[in-house]
């Protein structure tokens, strides 16, 4: 009874910010006005809702909050596709980043419709598209804010991976913290699991927690593991891809 109540109203919101989400794609770049950046945090927060979101904690670490504005540079944990909704909720003028070569730090932007389904795919470190240095894409795009996930990959939201290199002085830190992290997830890429705990669950719990102003890099770990409330592990990307290769031939 609750799939049928949620599934068409998923369906109306979705429909609603893939529009908001292609003209993003086309209009990179461009300043794009006050209104159209409400409405894609209003679409945003919609399709939280429908998903069993009906509250979103949002918290400060610190107390002189500097607000994020753009050309601010934003890094978070990632362990799920909610994560993209969430931080378009929070950062309407977000524009999402990825690494595309870890050895000379260049990246790619990328869609939230993009980075949603990367958080339901296999995990790989080879990218066929060239990329472009952090700093060039902040001056490119430096009417948006740029969000980069240092992970590189979905975790469970209980252990944080060591950060790739990233060439930056500093950038605020976002931690991500779910009240059921078994359910949401996805560590191993299961659309079907996935969809079934969003759909089959009325309400989830979720937790924000944002530094007050912009962190120097060799905090960022830190900072990320005490907002998100999750232990820092030594483990990298290469570890858990060897771990999703042995779990596919198990």
């Amino acid at each position: 009874m609750l799939v049928l109540l949620k599934a068409p109203l998923l369906c109306f919101y979705l429909l609603f910010f893939l529009l908001a989400d292609s003209f993003l794609r086309l209009t990179l770049g461009l300043a794009h006005p006050p209104t159209f950046r409400t409405l894609r945090s209003a679409w945003a927060r919609g399709l939280l809702f429908v998903l069993g979101f009906p509250q979103v904690s949002i918290t400060y670490d610190g107390r002189k909050r500097k607000p994020i504005q753009r050309d601010d540079l934003v890094v978070s944990n990632w362990s799920s596709p909610v994560d993209i909704l969430l931080l378009v909720y929070l950062i309407p003028d977000a524009l999402f980043v990825q690494c595309t070569d870890a050895s000379e730090m260049l990246y790619k932007t990328r869609s939230a419709l993009d980075m949603g389904i990367d958080a339901l795919s296999m995990p790989t470190l080879t990218h066929r598209s060239k990329g472009q240095s952090l700093a060039e894409l902040r001056r490119v795009y430096k009417d948006r804010v740029l969000v980069l996930f240092p992970e590189a990959t979905p975790t469970n939201n209980r252990g944080l991976l060591a950060f790739q290199p990233v060439i930056a002085d500093e950038a605020y830190v976002v931690g991500i913290r779910y009240g059921t992290p078994a359910c949401l997830t996805s560590p191993i890429p299961n659309t079907v699991k996935f969809l079934w705990a969003c759909f089959s669950v009325l309400r989830h719990e979720v937790r924000l927690k944002v530094s007050a102003g912009p962190v120097l890099q060799a905090d960022w770990e830190e900072t990320m593991a005490r907002c998100a409330r999750i232990s820092r592990t030594r483990l990298a990307v290469a570890d858990k891809l060897a771990f999703l290769d042995a779990w596919e031939r198990r």
